[in-house]
């Protein structure tokens, strides 16, 4: 509709895109996502608004950090769980996907019963080591995984731990019992 009016012009632009809010996002996630010049043109955009008001951008994200600390943090743990549980899924589907012992097979659903045992200790690619969980996945990729890495489920591998130190304990218990008979 033509106005006379600018402002009543204004008014009826600005009723029409109200009403038609929900369309005209969605046309635009369409266009978003199908065509890559037109996303390639936005982040250039929003590349280029960020170095000029950097000072805005980083002011805009250190509010909303102070505002908002728990949610980022809980958001930032739940990232970091899910990415865990898909590293060990990954790592699982290349062992095989069950106990090397007792031969239970896993799956999505049952991850957590388990556990990956090194055969040689000294090689354990755990905490000390510098390879960090985010870098993991690479870092397999790139190197493929020991020799000496079997996946057992928990009880197994409480199992496997658990024979050196029963094994010295009756080792020592033979000696003491000697010694008290001598």
């Amino acid at each position: 509709m033509v106005y006379k009016d600018k402002n009543k012009e204004r008014e009826s632009r600005r009723n029409w895109r109200l009403k038609n809010k929900d369309r005209i996002n969605a046309k635009r996630r369409e266009r978003s996502l199908n065509d890559k010049e037109y996303r390639n043109e936005i982040n250039k955009k929003q590349t280029e608004w960020r170095n000029t008001h950097l000072e805005d951008y980083r002011g805009y994200y250190r509010n909303y950090y102070r505002k908002n600390h728990i949610k980022v943090l809980k958001r930032v743990a739940n990232w970091q769980k899910e990415y865990r549980k898909k590293i060990k899924i990954y790592l699982m589907d290349i062992l095989g996907n069950k106990c090397n012992k007792c031969g239970i097979i896993g799956g999505d659903e049952n991850i957590c019963i388990f556990e990956f045992h090194h055969i040689n200790e000294e090689n354990a690619w755990g905490r000390n080591n510098n390879i960090m969980v985010k870098t993991l996945r690479k870092w397999f990729d790139e190197n493929s995984i020991p020799d000496d890495v079997i996946l057992l489920c928990s009880n197994c591998h409480k199992l496997e731990h658990y024979k050196p130190h029963t094994e010295t304990l009756i080792n020592n218990k033979d000696i003491i019992t000697n010694d008290l008979v001598n």
